[in-house]
């Protein structure tokens, strides 16, 4: 379960950073919240690493008021001194305002692509509520920017093109399937960085 964790201590840091992640915090906090389900645990933890990973990207390359807007998050959603990384993540996208406030200035997002890829989800799915859509698309393509600037391996950078290539369809790319794909491959980074650690010892 702190296989995760572990490994996230080899990440790359951000010049201005959040709290650190405490794996021994987060295995405390998912195992109060899912008491004896080790499968519901570790994907507790495995949640609260993304959302760290996401915040503190995101902290990285956060304008000012973004960053004093996930600041107050995070003193919001303390709990026993430990900030709860997923409320906070959660918080820090309640402000429509500040969701494009950050300083990386990588490819410039395509709204009337965004919107027409909502329009075809909703045509494909009736659960799909439009502006929700619209919404988590601006939040997939800022984080997936985020990524591809504080993960500049070439490797990594290239299981990101794979993320953008299987969620890219007539023109029309899924930026929050894209985002959720990076997330995906920096955990499988990281689950083989603990397990080549763990295969030295």
């Amino acid at each position: 379960m702190l296989m995760f964790a572990l490994a996230l201590a080899a990440s790359p840091q951000p010049a201005a950073s959040l709290p650190p992640f405490l794996p021994r915090q987060a295995v405390a906090q998912c195992e109060a919240e899912e008491p004896g389900d080790f499968d519901a645990q570790a994907e507790c933890v495995k949640g609260l690493i993304r959302d760290y990973r996401q915040l503190s990207a995101l902290y990285r390359y956060a304008k000012p008021a973004l960053r004093e807007a996930i600041d107050g998050c995070i003193a919001e959603y303390r709990e026993d001194g430990r900030p709860d990384w997923n409320m906070t993540q959660i918080c820090t996208h309640r402000g429509d305002t500040l969701l494009t406030e950050v300083t990386v200035a990588r490819d410039k997002f395509d709204m009337d692509g965004a919107r027409a890829h909502c329009r075809r989800e909703q045509s494909e799915r009736a659960d799909v509520n439009f502006d929700d859509c619209v919404r988590y698309e601006v939040i997939g393509h800022r984080d997936f920017a985020l990524f591809k600037a504080v993960y500049p391996d070439k490797a990594v950078q290239a299981s990101f093109a794979l993320c953008l290539d299987r969620w890219t369809r007539d023109g029309l790319t899924d930026w929050d399937m894209t985002s959720y794909c990076a997330q995906d491959q920096l955990d499988g980074v990281e689950r083989l960085a603990a397990l080549r650690a763990a295969a030295k010892d």
